[in-house]
């Protein structure tokens, strides 16, 4: 995992000034990720910056991969950002840490926790069939169900290694232009449908808690990152993460508005992705 990213737009200078900002990509400093606590109370849990072994990782993808635009056309700070949310996804899912997940959905655990308060029964029945914590689970809340269920589910790590050199990241920035919201959705289906092989759209478990329709009113041109990650499950199963992240321009944050995982044909998979 510690392998350092390499690319001939990348010099040593810039590794180096960008891996010193680890602590910035992840979180700025004082951000709390809300859990709902079993006594049915409000817990702040402090989310940790991303190592620096991740954020390495989540470089190489970037340097060693496909990316539009190219790596020496980033500013400084788009790269950080674009970093930051490769190695969250890297850490969730090949480390299976819940605080990464959580991490790329901070703003919105709130809004999720309300809205989707009436559907924790539902993830704490899969937390006692897979046998997880069950102390006072039917007073937990929509966030602290999916610890559990993410805790119960993921004995081991759901993926055994990311393929950076098969990564491709595509940055948005021109808008919708001519074509309409549905057309832009489509798009993605598209890109699912290119990748070939069994797929599972995901129903996201954190939604944004602006509906994409106001987004992409209210936000001038829309921008969006296109990302694709390849990986090998602990069955040695080839798959790929399918991911669409939109900036919100009046929140000023990044937000993943679509995922799907597609894995080759007959496929045995142990463990699916939670998104």
């Amino acid at each position: 995992m510690r392998r350092a990213a390499s690319h001939r737009g990348v010099k040593l200078t810039l590794l180096v000034r960008l891996l010193a900002w680890a602590t910035l990509l992840a979180l700025p400093a004082g951000i709390l990720a809300w859990v709902r606590g079993p006594a049915a109370t409000w817990a702040r849990a402090p989310v940790t910056p991303l190592e620096r072994a991740h954020l390495e990782l989540g470089l190489a993808c970037l340097a060693e991969g496909e990316l539009q635009p190219a790596l020496a056309e980033l500013a400084d700070a788009d790269l950080v950002v674009l970093a930051g949310l490769v190695g969250r996804l890297l850490h969730a899912y090949q480390e299976g840490a819940f605080e990464s997940f959580l991490a790329l959905r901070l703003p919105d655990l709130e809004h999720a926790a309300e809205v989707r308060a009436g559907d924790a029964w539902q993830v704490q029945g899969f937390v006692r069939e897979l046998g997880g914590e069950l102390e006072n689970l039917e007073r937990c809340g929509w966030v602290e169900s999916l610890r559990r269920y993410w805790a119960a589910y993921y004995a081991h790590p759901p993926v055994a290694r990311f393929l950076p050199e098969r990564t491709v990241a595509r940055l948005h920035r021109e808008g919708l232009g001519a074509r309409s919201l549905a057309d832009w959705e489509r798009s993605f289906e598209a890109l699912r449908e290119r990748a070939g092989g069994a797929s599972i759209q995901h129903e996201l478990v954190i939604p944004h808690r602006r509906e994409i329709e106001r987004v992409a009113r209210d936000a001038g041109p829309l921008q969006w990152l296109d990302l694709e990650l390849a990986f090998e499950t602990r069955c040695g199963a080839a798959g790929r993460l399918l991911a669409r992240f939109v900036w919100d321009a009046v929140l000023r944050e990044w937000f993943l508005q679509a995922a799907t995982t597609v894995y080759e044909q007959g496929a045995r998979v142990e463990r699916h992705l939670i998104l």
